[in-house]
């Protein structure tokens, strides 16, 4: 097997080459891993011998359990260090209990019945749990009560409970795809107020319909949100505060990119926050109660960037308060700019999350590979016989060619033995290798499951349109995992006609050599959600997670184009490469979050386009050909602007408006941005200002707050 690149490797060089300097990274190792969704290497547990799966585990240590299977008449089941228990496509067990002190333990892609921390004061860290929330049926809340949990991965979380009002630590966790649907509440961190060290970061959270409160935080010392969606909450008036989201007793709040709204006859407010210092951003609200946002008295700094829709009763007692670029205007007031103000936010060094450390693209077939297949024997229909027969088809390694597509409908799926080891290969340029096929008229929620296989050659590696799928088909809650897309001739994934994707995780995906990575094509027909509503062929797409996925040497990596607005889309930790015409074109895509992502020598002006703010967090972007790398209202927090070789990359479109926070350049221009703002970030355009804030207006910087700058990510971070 030959090996193409490694991205991590390519960027770590790049890096290094242009003498940028590195900021401390935190890693946890299993969060990095580059095995199949279900590795081979596994000791196979099958549904038979379920009642046996605790005394395998002890035995084995790693096990691998059959996709979709139930294992609950299983014993409780106990997690320890170094374990890993692996399942796909919604394998379900008995209770799972992790043991104090347990580390580098994995548990993925199994939902169990529970997932238990007993009480301790045993540090449990450096875990991963993957893909283990249920959505379709009952599950205990995520609960870490007096408890010394730090340090690991949460990734894919239903209904979360955090109290250590009395004793423990839950700090430095990576709360990633916290999705509650209808639950209430749908997270409560509760600490010990002055005394609380947790500190945690909750990236991408989805509160659809509690019927009571949504988030309830109190006593927290620090607490980070970066993208969060809330519709409807309170819908049985069940709730016993007056917000959606409630903040009290806090040192530091920080919510970056908050949307959402309540179509209800009386709703209540989105937000109640009472902290030291409070820092919102990219908040865009399209109904709440008037007031939409209450800022206690008790707050100290408050700063208050680029509000849409926000409605703001604002009681801040303190004298340091900065508001930017208020439902799209160019006003900057700031009050209180002496920098040794006591309140004065501090950015000191951090250390920040490890940057993605992706799979290796294989070579193994290459293009090669695709001078074979019109002679090759073709495996169509005993792929689909296996389909058809098992629901779940689990295909054995090895390379199968096939003269049309192989259709999936509610339910199933593919698993293959590995995306180095299971290819399927188009036998024919014009053959789209994976089709929707349920034929739904209404709208009819569906999913799928493809997982440890490569989809190479032919025109769509997968393609979802009214033809198949049908209008009223709603993709959610897919297991899309480990898969290898290359070589297409038209898109990687290409989604049109249908209902739309909504709610689902993409993770480990790679795109290669294609000329549009994920490609969302808008009906003719339909001209916006105020004429035509919500109906069937509006193919919209919200709310999609793409985690740990790669684009590279593509076209353009994703081409989401809207009339109905998608909303609340993420990209996190994903690489784009060498993507020609720009990395990310989205068109009426509200809310989305890029969030510690690299971004390297690729093409377009922008890079990154879209008609809508987009909140970038945690970022690296190496310069290429491409003119520009970020559009209008991009908020980046805590990025970095590379100068590498011959790129001639500038941050800013031209003519654009910027928010850029503890954010550094080396060597790449701001460009000719109609007016930026600088908060603690570092270009060589504000080199000759001491200015903890600047403001850049026509090509004239002015310091808005004085202070030395110190970049440095403050919203994915370690303390």
């Amino acid at each position: 097997m030959s090996v193409l690149h490694a991205t991590s490797v390519a960027v770590a060089a790049v890096v290094l080459s242009v003498g940028f300097s590195a900021t401390a990274r935190a890693a946890i190792p299993c969060a990095n891993r580059a095995e199949a969704a279900l590795p081979s290497d596994a000791y196979y547990v099958g549904p038979s011998e379920a009642i046996q799966l605790p005394a395998l585990l002890r035995q084995h240590h790693r096990v691998r359990l059959a996709p979709g299977e139930d294992y609950r008449h299983s014993p409780t089941i106990t997690l320890q260090s170094n374990d890993a228990i692996y399942g796909a496509a919604g394998t379900r067990t008995s209770a799972i209990v992790v043991t104090p002190g347990t580390h580098g333990a994995i548990v993925s892609g199994v939902v169990p019945e529970a997932l238990e921390f007993p009480p301790s004061n045993l540090p449990t860290s450096q875990n991963c749990f993957e893909r283990f929330a249920a959505r379709t049926y009952a599950q205990q809340p995520l609960t870490l009560r007096n408890v010394l949990v730090e340090n690991n991965l949460f990734l894919d979380v239903g209904q979360i409970v955090v109290d250590t009002s009395q004793t423990g630590r839950v700090a430095n966790n990576r709360f990633i795809r916290t999705l509650v649907h209808g639950s209430a509440p749908v997270a409560v961190l509760r600490g010990r107020g002055p005394g609380s060290e947790d500190r945690n970061v909750f990236l991408w959270m989805n509160a659809l319909g509690p019927i009571g409160d949504g988030v309830l935080i109190d006593g927290e010392s620090q607490v980070n949100i970066i993208g969060l969606d809330a519709e409807n909450w309170n819908q049985h008036g069940q709730a016993t505060r007056p917000a959606m989201m409630s903040v009290s007793g806090t040192r530091i709040f920080r919510g970056y990119i908050l949307q959402g709204g309540a179509a209800l006859p009386a709703p209540t407010r989105y937000l109640d926050v009472s902290a030291t210092a409070v820092e919102l951003a990219g908040v865009r609200l399209y109904k709440a109660a008037n007031p939409a946002v209450r800022v206690a008295d008790t707050v100290a700094a408050f700063t208050n960037l680029l509000p849409i829709n926000v409605t703001l009763e604002n009681h801040a007692g303190g004298q340091l308060q900065l508001t930017a670029f208020e439902n799209g205007n160019d006003s900057v007031t700031v009050q209180g700019a002496d920098e040794d103000h006591p309140a004065h936010p501090r950015t000191p060094a951090v250390t920040a999350w490890e940057a993605p450390h992706l799979r290796a693209i294989s070579d193994a077939y290459g293009r090669d590979g695709l001078r074979q297949p019109a002679t090759a024997p073709d495996s169509r229909d005993y792929l689909q016989h296996l389909i058809d027969t098992s629901k779940i088809a689990v295909i054995p390694a090895g390379t199968y060619y096939i003269s049309g597509p192989l259709k999936l409908r509610n339910g199933q799926g593919i698993v293959g033995a590995g995306a180095d080891r299971t290819t399927i290969v188009a036998k024919s340029a014009d053959v789209d290798l994976i089709e929707g096929a349920d034929h739904y008229e209404q709208k009819h929620s569906t999913s799928f499951s493809l997982i440890d296989v490569t989809l190479q050659g032919g025109r769509v590696g997968i393609r979802h349109d009214e033809k198949g799928a049908g209008k009223g088909a709603q993709f959610n809650l897919t297991h899309l995992s480990h898969v290898v897309i290359r070589d297409m001739g038209e898109a990687g994934i290409s989604i049109s006609g249908i209902y739309g994707w909504d709610n689902n995780l993409i993770d480990n995906v790679t795109f290669y050599r294609v000329p549009v990575g994920i490609k969302q094509t808008p009906s003719a027909w339909y001209v916006s959600a105020a004429l035509n509503g919500d109906v069937e062929g509006m193919n919209y797409m919200d709310k999609n997670v793409f985690y740990h996925c790669q684009f590279d040497e593509v076209g353009i990596g994703m081409e989401l184009t809207a009339k109905r607005a998608n909303g609340l889309n993420a990209c996190v930790e994903c690489v784009f490469r060498h993507n020609r015409f720009g990395a990310m074109r989205l068109t009426w895509n509200v809310s989305t979050v890029v969030a510690n992502s690299d971004f390297v020598e690729n093409g377009g002006d922008p890079v990154i386009a879209s008609n809508l703010p987009i909140g970038i967090v945690a970022s690296r972007f190496v310069d290429g050909s491409g003119k520009s790398f970020l559009d209008s209202d991009a908020i980046c927090e805590g990025c970095k602007f590379l100068h590498a070789g011959s790129g001639i990359t500038s941050v800013g479109h031209e003519g654009s408006r910027l928010l850029l926070i503890n954010s550094a350049s080396t060597g790449v221009p701001l460009g000719t941005v109609s007016r930026a703002l600088l908060m603690n970030s570092s270009l060589r355009e504000t080199g000759k200002l001491r200015a903890k804030v600047a403001e850049i207006s026509g090509g004239a910087s002015r310091a808005v707050v004085p202070g030395t700058v110190q970049p440095a990510e403050q919203l994915l971070r370690q303390w």
